[in-house]
């Protein structure tokens, strides 16, 4: 981490959001109502956070937007109408998670996204509602992740991968580059292609 700690002028920071000791908040940083930041986390320029809890010793990249509301609608009418699924949960970012540039990581609608401890997330990935990452999990440059899929613990999932929503993929999972996932997958499975399959007896 960047050897940085205070927090810059530029940024904004809700009156009721609380700020761990020795962070760095850098330029342009929006911290929204109620947000929590823990101990040692740098958040770099840019950065918009809303309706979450940030643990100890994490990194948040560029252009990162943790907390915005999920794509989440209904159609309640004979016309068809989409209405707004409204949204009443958090982010919880645990210890040691790093979030690379220009990622987005959704509130959930009733319970809450988690990305547990140790968990990195490379650029340009999107994790929507109510999904859960276990720890020590990578999400490679790409990936997007539909809602309410929960991934387990010491996963890989390569560059431009796509999961669909309300999946479980198990522990230890490798999932290869541009695969498109559609199934739930077996602890220790590996799986690759359009749709993806696995690949570890081959």
């Amino acid at each position: 981490m960047p050897p940085k700690i205070g927090i810059s002028s530029k940024s904004v920071i809700s009156e009721s959001a609380e700020v761990g000791k020795d962070c760095y908040i850098g330029d342009f940083v929006v911290i929204g109502d109620d947000c929590k930041i823990g101990n040692n986390t740098f958040i770099d320029s840019r950065v918009n956070l809303q309706n979450c809890k940030i643990g100890d010793n994490c990194i948040i990249q560029p252009n990162v937007v943790i907390g915005s509301d999920g794509f989440a609608y209904e159609r309640e009418n004979e016309n068809l109408k989409l209405e707004k699924f409204p949204h009443f949960g958090k982010v919880v970012i645990e210890n040691d998670v790093e979030i690379c540039s220009n990622c987005s990581i959704a509130r959930g609608s009733l319970s809450d996204t988690v990305i547990e401890q140790g968990t990195k997330i490379d650029a340009l990935c999107h994790v929507a509602h109510n999904v859960h990452v276990g720890k020590n999990t990578e999400l490679t440059a790409g990936t997007i992740i539909g809602g309410s899929t929960n991934i387990g613990e010491n996963c890989w999932l390569g560059l431009n991968s796509t999961v669909k929503n309300k999946l479980s993929i198990g522990n230890k999972v490798i999932v290869g580059s541009g695969s498109s996932v559609i199934y739930n997958i077996d602890d220790e499975d590996i799986v690759a292609g359009v749709p993806a399959r696995s690949i570890k007896s081959m």
